[in-house]
């Protein structure tokens, strides 16, 4: 039996539950504009499908776009940002402080808040 050459297929059933699962939407508010539709300017609901649908796959498209965008931008500040940090001299290396006598901290299994350790004054 042939099939079609540009039907996306997958054997993944996440993959094709996620896409049935965009489609289910699709058609949902497609026909909620057809009612809308019917609703305010008379006839039936079905007359109107065929626009609501234009609309609403109109409107995922400029979604698609604005997110593609959006995800490009984003990116882009990302790579900058790791190349400024690439380029950014090292850090020094701190020494650990160990507190004066009068305030050092420990921690007990006993002595735990609910915030965390507990800082008792020697």
């Amino acid at each position: 039996m042939p099939t079609a050459k540009l039907v996306p297929t997958t054997p993944d059933p996440a993959a094709k539950f996620a896409r049935r699962e965009k489609l289910r939407i699709v058609m949902k508010q497609a026909w909620s504009w057809a009612r809308h539709g019917a609703a305010k300017f008379g006839g039936r609901p079905i007359q109107y499908l065929s626009e609501a649908l234009k609309l609403v796959w109109s409107e995922k498209k400029r979604l698609a776009r604005e997110i593609a965008a959006s995800r490009a931008r984003v990116l882009a500040e990302v790579a900058k940002i790791r190349e400024e940090a690439a380029a950014a001299p090292p850090l020094p290396l701190v020494r650990y402080w160990t507190p004066p006598p009068g305030l050092r901290s420990f921690t007990r299994s006993a002595r735990r808040g609910p915030l965390g350790p507990v800082t008792v004054r020697c």
